[in-house]
């Protein structure tokens, strides 16, 4: 999905998510409530822990040290064989998925998740099944 957008584009991307959490406010917090029994403190919590996750992102890929660049140039005249320009960089090879305990209500790796049980967590894209 975001393999061909800029970094600009992925950091709007990850903006905008963090922004719409909040945006969400206290019916968020309601609904997860009712669905998970957890306090109303521990779900603000984690939604604040989800929203500064997703600006934390939205910050490292702004400041670019994640890509690891490494240039080490050439030396035509080193003997007994030139050294080559050499360039290294770190590049996204796209969604990774991990597997884990789900129980952080808001972590970003669960807001597609649908269930039957509790349908509010997810809703079917059209075209899919109930």
């Amino acid at each position: 999905m975001t393999r061909g957008l800029s970094v600009a584009r992925r950091v709007q991307l990850l903006e905008t998510i963090s922004a719409q959490i909040l945006a969400l406010g206290d019916g968020l917090l309601h609904r997860a409530h009712s669905e998970t029994a957890l306090s109303l403190e521990r779900l603000a919590a984690e939604r604040d822990r989800t929203f500064n996750q997703f600006r934390h992102f939205a910050d490292v890929l702004r400041e670019g040290s994640w890509t690891n660049a490494v240039i080490d140039t050439a030396e035509p005249q080193r003997q007994p064989l030139p050294k080559p320009d050499l360039r290294r960089v770190n590049r996204p090879l796209g969604p990774v998925v991990v597997f884990g305990a789900g129980n952080f209500p808001f972590a970003y790796g669960c807001l597609r998740r649908r269930h039957r049980v509790r349908p509010g967590r997810g809703q079917p894209r059209r075209g899919q099944g109930p």
